[in-house]
């Protein structure tokens, strides 16, 4: 049996945060190599080699890779075409990469202890934006209550008859 773990514990909240890999600097600033920079790196490789593997073997009859290269394609192009328009097209490499980039990084991050690109992005600032006060939803009127909204019933209350 191997004691040395025993009294180890697993610490899941290291995954969480920024460490450097390779400290460098450029005259006073930093341009360190972080995990966050070295796992958004593996994303970008694993997004350059599914496409490119997908793309490699070009076929009338697609493969499962190629297949699903497409359809990950449709969806951005729909999605861009339906919010933004024909003209809204023009930004479609842009938002495909960005797409599939966020992707890859978030697949990246479900591997357990795996550093998730996006979650010091996602995390909430310890500190209010204003010293001494809450920061106040844009639904919430200075008195405190939320503001009630009926735009789901056409503007009207749902009243009952009677």
């Amino acid at each position: 049996m191997n004691f040395a773990l025993q009294n180890t514990a697993i610490d899941p909240i290291h995954q969480f945060q920024v460490t450097k890999w390779l400290d460098l600097r450029l005259g006073s600033i930093d341009i360190s190599f972080t995990n966050a920079s070295g796992f958004m790196l593996l994303g970008v490789v694993l997004c350059i080699a599914f496409f490119g593997y997908a793309a490699s073997k070009k076929a009338l009859v697609p493969g499962r890779t190629q297949s699903i290269a497409e359809i990950g394609y449709g969806f951005v192009a729909d999605m861009v075409r339906s919010t933004a328009g024909e003209e809204g097209l023009r930004f479609f490499p842009f938002v495909f990469t960005l797409f599939f980039f966020v992707f890859f990084a978030n697949m990246i991050g479900m591997v357990p202890y795996a550093f998730t690109t996006t979650s010091p992005k996602a995390l909430p600032s310890p500190t209010p934006t204003r010293p001494g006060r809450a920061r106040r939803s844009p639904n919430t009127p200075r008195g405190g209550r939320p503001r009630r909204s009926f735009r789901f019933c056409g503007g009207r209350r749902n009243r009952k008859a009677g």
